[in-house]
């Protein structure tokens, strides 16, 4: 799941970065399928990102699918949160 921003009302855009990059590398290996991403906007910097994966062989929770979430809040410089919910 890649994500873009502008910090310029759209004038210019970062470069697309990996946002699993801020799960410490738990996704995209052993077998991980990401579906489904859905990102909101709740305000004041604050943005939320939320996806159902298969857990391949990495058994986070189990071989089934979960839905997991990432949490920004300074605008998307930085994630935090990555957990199943």
């Amino acid at each position: 799941i890649h994500f873009a921003r502008s910090a310029d009302a759209a004038a210019t855009w970062s470069g697309p970065f990996n946002l699993e990059d801020f799960t410490g590398g738990a996704l995209n290996t052993h077998g991980v399928t990401d579906r489904n991403p859905q990102i909101v906007f709740a305000g004041d910097g604050v943005w939320l990102l939320v996806w159902s994966a298969e857990d391949g062989d990495l058994a986070l929770t189990g071989p089934d699918a979960d839905i997991f979430a990432l949490r920004s809040t300074d605008g998307g410089v930085l994630w935090t949160g990555f957990q199943p919910v």
